[in-house]
């Protein structure tokens, strides 16, 4: 297919390599896809983005489809700092910024796409697993849920047996960091899940699709490891530790199985953390207040929103404001 249909291309391209020149580059990559997505858009009005008006911007964000209002707002910024720029540089057709003017959180709320699920209930989770002949397909979502994740998915793929306190339902989990240290915590899982992990762990003869594939040899030994999450004999030698790509795969086929689109790692954390907030909502009495230092709690048993060597959490406002409140409780768990 032409590069068009991907919009792998800019409009107007030297305005546009004037503009990202200087960016770091996790800015000028999250930039560049921004304005190359727009480029479709500026070529049919044929027109650059810097002399959008609102309505344009309007249906440029639509077209986006962010799918959370961080995502939105994001956005939004860069199409506002680029017309800024253009500004700057008396390359606007008058000195007016439609989005110096529109540009709180209620007007971006509106471009989140919300068609597709992305978070799911505890029992919609059951409902997944709920038929997978395979445990060691079951384990990867329910931990997911529960907050066993890490960087790459070490927190799942380094967990052995001797790591799980049977009796306590707890888990060692490790977590691999991107300078080679080995980060360590402990929490609390669900005695369902405790379960789970052990009998994922004692599995030896892995079901191909589901228990419908169509293969000479449909079932297939896994390798032998001190690992639970383990690949198949013929992916992987004796003790060799499963890597991320499994996850994806098996995430992958569970969805195709199910029928769920967007069935990942990340809704089903998110899913998992919006239950957290649910139950501790409920600790007190019924929908109590999701303060502050609640959802610093789910931060810290998903481990995520904190600074590297920093034990302060610092991003519980985006989730927040994504997911993370009271409106998507009552929206997703439907309680009036």
């Amino acid at each position: 297919m032409s590069n068009e249909v991907y919009n792998d291309y800019l409009y107007n391209e030297e305005q546009k390599k004037r503009y990202l020149k200087g960016l770091n580059e996790n800015t000028y990559t999250t930039y560049l896809r921004v304005l190359k997505r727009a480029s479709k858009l500026e070529k049919r009005l044929g027109k650059d983005l810097y002399n959008f008006n609102i309505h344009e911007i309007e249906d440029l964000l639509s077209y986006l489809a962010p799918k959370t209002l961080q995502s939105a707002h994001g956005s939004g910024s860069i199409i506002q700092s680029y017309i800024r720029w253009a500004i700057s540089q008396d390359l606007r057709d008058d000195n007016l910024n439609p989005l110096d003017v529109l540009g709180g959180l209620d007007f971006y709320e509106r471009f989140v796409d919300k068609t597709n699920k992305l978070l799911i209930t505890d029992d919609e989770l059951k409902d997944i697993v709920g038929d997978l002949d395979n445990y060691q397909d079951i384990v990867i979502p329910m931990a997911l849920f529960e907050g066993i994740m890490g960087r790459e998915y070490s927190e799942l793929l380094n967990l052995t047996l001797e790591d799980i306190n049977q009796r306590e339902h707890t888990v060692l989990l490790k977590n691999e960091l991107k300078n080679g240290e080995i980060e360590t915590r402990t929490i609390k899982i669900r005695e369902e899940l405790t379960r789970y992990l052990v009998k994922a762990a004692e599995q030896q003869i892995y079901s191909q699709d589901n228990g419908n594939s169509r293969a000479k040899s449909p079932n297939v030994e896994l390798v032998e490891s001190p690992f639970i999450i383990r690949s198949v004999k013929r992916r992987a030698t004796v003790n060799e530790k499963a890597d991320k790509h499994l996850v994806l795969r098996r995430l992958k086929n569970i969805g195709i199985w199910k029928g769920l689109k967007h069935l990942s790692a990340i809704n089903l954390r998110n899913s998992g953390m919006l239950y957290m907030a649910r139950n501790l909502l409920n600790e007190v009495e019924p929908y109590n207040s999701l303060d502050r230092d609640k959802i610093i709690t789910i931060c810290q048993h998903y481990n995520i929103g904190k600074q590297s060597n920093d034990s302060e959490f610092y991003a519980y406002t985006r989730y927040t404001q994504d997911f993370l409140n009271e409106e998507t409780i009552r929206k997703v768990y439907e309680i009036e």
